[in-house]
């Protein structure tokens, strides 16, 4: 037994929308070259939703722990610019400079560790 139009209770569906799959009698359905929709809002949500951008397929393959090396790697660089500016003299750099403020604390263990 056919389903009822969405729209028209007392009537068999005909055609099912494409995009939300309502059964839509013969005088409600939207014919296109596209397909059968239930309304012309169908018809444009579709088209919307086909030309939306993919995910990037190599983040897609990567999975969690590929996008954590890559997050990783983008704040290593940051810290290495950071530590370049300030080593160059750039006052603000200098302040934040956690490599820098790293390096000093293994010096002095280095210092602290050998014999006079």
């Amino acid at each position: 037994m056919a389903k009822a139009c969405a729209n028209h209770p007392e009537r068999p569906g005909t055609a099912e929308c494409r995009q939300c799959r309502k059964p839509v009698c013969a005088a409600c359905v939207v014919v296109t070259a596209q397909g059968s929709w239930c309304s012309a809002e169908c018809g444009v949500v579709h088209r919307a939703l086909q030309t939306k951008p993919k995910e990037d397929p190599l983040m897609r393959r990567a999975g969690w722990a590929g996008k954590l090396i890559a997050i990783f790697s983008l704040l290593l660089l940051v810290l290495l610019g950071v530590h370049a500016a300030a080593a160059r003299g750039v006052k603000p750099a200098k302040a934040i400079d956690i490599l820098g403020q790293l390096f000093e604390g293994l010096d002095m263990l280095k210092k602290k560790g050998t014999p006079r």
